[in-house]
């Protein structure tokens, strides 16, 4: 569960009746990266869906930070909610992995083909042109300033070193329970 991988049926049974708390907890984050697979599929760019990514590693990550610096939370209390928020970023990082590798994603226009086919559109419907080829390159070329494929892997990389820096200077290297693999 830590580690952010999924449970076969006989591991959720055998939580189901040792742990209810903790099954609870699981179900919680598979219902939570659920909603965050039906968000990568209704984006309706390439660009978009990188930047739902990008948000959701910022956001796992600014919970992290907060819920460290909190001086009021327990260190016990700090570490189960640091290996939960860990857990929850592969969760994201094999969500958005596995949409990146599918048709939907590959069918998925970026947004510069969304701005060429708007221009060829609008080069139809008036005979006239309105748009220069060097108003439409300036459009294009601004519509490149999103995040690439390879921006988001950077920024995941970036965001787990972060966040496996932030457990090691408040949990400490040598800490049994924490155990953080990182594979992206």
């Amino acid at each position: 569960i830590a580690s952010g991988q999924e449970l076969t049926a006989s591991e959720e049974d055998a939580i189901r009746q040792k742990d209810p708390k903790a099954y609870m907890e699981y179900k919680a984050a598979r219902m939570e990266q659920e909603a965050y697979e039906r968000r990568l599929e209704r984006c309706k760019t390439k660009e978009e869906a990188q930047r739902l990514q990008v948000n959701e590693m910022n956001g796992n990550l600014a919970e992290l930070k907060s819920i460290v610096n909190n001086p009021n939370i327990p260190k016990s209390e700090k570490l189960k909610e640091a290996q939960r928020i860990m857990g929850n970023t592969f969760r994201a990082v094999e969500s958005f992995t596995r949409f990146v590798k599918s048709t939907e994603y590959r069918d998925l226009p970026t947004e510069e083909e969304i701005v060429e086919t708007s221009i060829e559109m609008s080069e139809q419907l008036t005979s006239d042109t309105t748009v220069s080829v060097d108003e439409a390159a300036k459009i294009v070329n601004d519509s490149k300033r999103d995040l690439q494929l390879s921006d988001v892997h950077q920024i995941e990389k970036d965001v787990i070193e972060e966040m496996k820096d932030i457990e090691i200077k408040h949990f400490g290297e040598k800490k049994s329970s924490v155990r953080i693999d990182i594979t992206v």
